[in-house]
């Protein structure tokens, strides 16, 4: 057979494949909204038939209190939350069966079949949504297990860049239900932006764009896992603004009333089990951050700036110092 040849036969087996996959899933199922197109085109830097690669997200947090425990064992929250222009890259290759992983950049623990990029394609083949396999190409960016929902987010961007790569036609509101299964924070990602996360996190609900800042974000050395965090967390850490102070806040548009309403529960626990962090953040107001707050149940810090010049010199500064991989991001829109 000639090349040509070959390569028809490939793709007619594809189609093929597709063809049989998209009859096994209900209509209900395969009902994209026009938007849900428009979010998955700002993350994909490239495709051909057989690979696609997407980028991932990092985000950080507004505002995070935590309200009571459920009967579930997970705890009720209040969550708002923001991608920001730090992102992982994930590269999906079709494969003749399996999933299979292969990481560089940042220092992943724990066996593949555990991480949840994985996870989350063998969640999209188990539904029968595809036939054959993938190999998963990761290139981390975001810190692990900073508080930036790194994980999070390449699982989400999976399940969107096998959605596309084997054309099944599942809309967002699909998408994020069997992220649900995946991870508290990981269906905000379906679509990114800024949103407010409640119940355990994965009911979603888009906002108003946040008014823009110049971001600082710096991650110490030290590490914990969420279950040391809310190990730790005492009643009067929920303590503090409102819900409704950063609900409007953001409405207003003001970035002001914005610092003003920053918040996050795990702050007194991040700070008793990572030192270094009241001096970290005593060094990003000096430095002219007008709010810092914590990320997530991790130990980074973001500083808010309202210029990029002044985000800029505070990062040189605190680059210098050796206090912590420092970067500087921006708000980044629905995708």
């Amino acid at each position: 057979m000639t090349a040509t040849g070959t390569a028809v036969g490939k793709q007619l087996i594809r189609e093929t494949l597709v063809r049989e996959t998209m009859q096994s899933v209900s209509p209900e199922t395969r009902n994209p909204k026009p938007e849900d197109r428009k979010s998955l085109d700002r993350l994909i830097l490239s495709k051909t038939g057989d690979s696609i690669r997407v980028r991932c997200p990092a985000k950080v947090n507004l505002f995070l209190k935590v309200l009571g425990k459920r009967s579930d064992c997970y705890h009720d929250v209040q969550n708002v939350m923001q991608t920001i222009s730090l992102f992982d890259e994930l590269s999906v290759r079709r494969q003749k069966e399996g999933v299979t992983l292969s990481c560089s950049g940042e220092t992943i623990d724990g066996a593949a079949e555990e991480n949840l990029v994985v996870r989350a394609a063998n969640l999209f083949f188990r539904r029968g949504y595809a036939r054959l396999g993938v190999h998963l190409e990761l290139r981390k960016t975001i810190p692990v297990a900073g508080g930036l929902g790194g994980g999070s987010s390449d699982a989400a961007c999976c399940l969107l860049a096998l959605n596309e790569l084997f054309a099944a036609g599942l809309s967002n509101d699909t998408l994020r239900e069997m992220a649900a299964e995946l991870g508290s924070d990981v269906p905000f990602f379906i679509e990114g932006g800024i949103a407010l996360c409640t119940g355990r996190g994965e009911i979603v609900q888009p906002l108003s764009p946040a008014p823009p800042f110049t971001g600082v974000l710096v991650t110490p050395k030290s590490r914990f896992k969420t279950s040391e965090m809310y190990a730790l967390l005492a009643q009067d850490d929920s303590d503090g603004p409102d819900l409704d102070d950063m609900l409007r806040s953001i409405e207003s548009g003001d970035l002001a009333s914005v610092c003003s309403a920053l918040f996050n529960s795990f702050t007194t626990a991040a700070f008793r089990l990572a030192p270094e962090l009241p001096r970290l953040r005593h060094i990003l107001h000096r430095l002219g951050s007008m709010s810092v707050v914590l990320c997530g149940s991790g130990p980074t810090l973001l500083g808010v700036f309202q210029g990029i010049a002044q985000g800029e010199a505070a990062m040189r500064e605190l680059q210098a110092a050796s206090l912590g991989e420092t970067r500087l991001v921006h708000l980044t829109a629905t995708f």
